[in-house]
């Protein structure tokens, strides 16, 4: 498969996301970070083992981007698939598990300054050169695509979810995310989405309809939520893991 690499970005309007806060401790405050970053930095290594080799992130990366090991599950689920499309890209933790399995990554994200992130992030890692990265608004990129048949095997999203404080609600709706989850689905089956842990299983069920969703755990705290469409579904009677069984509830439409 043909497929350019290039290595700049389409121009799109750049959007400012503060605080730049990375590299070693002693970059951070005379070597302690900003106290609304503390608890972050500390696992900064579930973030990105390699942090210390120079992964740079800026203050939303902080608390948005995949702890690494739920990144590498998630890769895993898009196993064999040659072309995975990452829409909501950021600095780049899941473009470089999904490039690290294997796939040729079309990162896609609005910032300019995140772009630059993930590239050195993805350099890091040693697989910059499988990941192509497009500074576009993914509300803009998609429907482009739906019409335009192009050759992906898996789209996944890790859209914002308005910060820290969406902890704050005991229910988060995913009404939010159900047109571009629909938009991704014409464009390719196969379909992944990381939402915040405090989503409602019959909310999903209302606005993604037949789906799986799998609870995501670093050690015994849950972390996130993925909801899988298409042949991402996993389960146990279809010869799957079977230890999914625990953490996951597949919704079919009524």
């Amino acid at each position: 498969m043909d497929i350019s690499t290039g290595s700049g970005a389409t121009e799109m309007p750049n959007v400012s996301t503060g605080l730049d806060v990375r590299g070693t401790p002693s970059d951070l405050n005379d070597g302690r970070p900003p106290p609304h970053l503390a608890k972050y930095y500390y696992q900064r290594h579930r973030l990105f083992h390699k942090f210390d080799e120079g992964i740079e992130l800026d203050e939303e990366s902080w608390y948005s981007v995949t702890p690494e090991k739920i990144a590498q599950h998630i890769a895993d689920r898009f196993a064999g698939r040659q072309v995975v499309l990452d829409l909501f890209s950021g600095a780049g933790g899941n473009a470089i598990q999904f490039a690290l399995a294997g796939a040729f990554v079309i990162g896609v994200e609005i910032s300019k300054e995140k772009i630059s992130f993930a590239r050195n992030n993805a350099d890091v890692y040693g697989v910059a050169q499988y990941i192509d990265f497009v500074q576009a608004d993914v509300y803009e990129f998609v429907p482009v695509l739906v019409n335009s048949s192009p050759l992906v095997n898996g789209i996944f999203l890790s859209p914002p979810w308005g910060g820290p404080d969406y902890t704050s609600e005991e229910i988060f709706n995913v009404s939010i995310y159900s047109e571009i989850v629909r938009l991704a689905k014409e464009v390719c089956e196969d379909v992944g989405i990381l939402l915040p842990k405090t989503v409602d299983l019959e909310n999903v069920k209302e606005h993604f309809g037949q789906c799986e969703l799998e609870h995501n755990y670093l050690g015994d705290k849950l972390k996130t939520v993925t909801v899988y469409f298409g042949a991402l579904v996993c389960k146990p009677q279809a010869g799957c893991d079977p230890n999914l069984g625990d953490m996951s509830d597949w919704l079919t439409e009524s």
